[in-house]
């Protein structure tokens, strides 16, 4: 009588060798994305979970969502490998944080105007900040209240520069700046 025994090796689990985010800047309102790589002594195919935690929420994916990003939002990233049947130890990033990010400005000022010269000025921050407006450069008589923005032309032709800032109070400014031409039409804006 024959017998054979089978033998069959144990499966072994994979490691994570590395996470990398594959931004250098993190910013509020923009996406965070990572890729990791692992090892497996079996040379298994790898499948890889990524857990990020933002505020102890939880998000599934390789990319964080832009609208989970927030300066001051505590966020941390947590990967596992799978070989099909095991599963790494947790390979963990804390501390991720989105730096300050500058206001835009979302409004133009008007193309024409004919002696008044109104302006809603307009900017949005991406970290929700109230933002403040200053003139930095203006022609005589040109007034900034709140966001408005009111200057009235008197008499002759020329060119005015003028050059608004907008402030988030946390070290995140833009700056906009146009020429007014009076006596003349058109305006440049930048």
């Amino acid at each position: 009588m024959e017998s054979s025994a089978e033998t069959v090796a144990a499966n072994t689990p994979p490691s994570i060798l590395s996470v990398r985010i594959l931004h250098e800047a993190i910013s509020a309102g923009i996406g965070i994305s990572a890729e990791a790589q692992g090892h497996d002594p079996d040379n298994d195919l790898l499948s890889y979970d990524f857990v990020w935690s933002v505020n102890g929420e939880r998000f599934y994916g390789e990319a964080l969502p832009g609208e989970h990003v927030r300066r001051g939002e505590e966020i941390s990233l947590r990967v596992a490998a799978f070989d099909g049947d095991d599963e790494s130890e947790p390979f963990e990033v804390p501390g991720i944080s989105a730096a300050n990010s500058p206001p835009r400005f979302v409004s133009s000022p008007p193309a024409e105007f004919s002696g008044l010269f109104i302006y809603e000025v307009k900017a949005h921050d991406p970290d929700g900040d109230e933002v403040s407006f200053a003139l930095e450069k203006k022609p005589e008589g040109m007034t900034l209240n709140g966001n408005r923005l009111e200057w009235e032309a008197k008499g002759g032709e020329g060119r005015a520069e003028v050059v608004i800032s907008a402030d988030d109070g946390h070290g995140g400014s833009a700056l906009q700046s146009f020429r007014l031409s009076v006596g003349k039409e058109g305006q440049d804006a930048e």
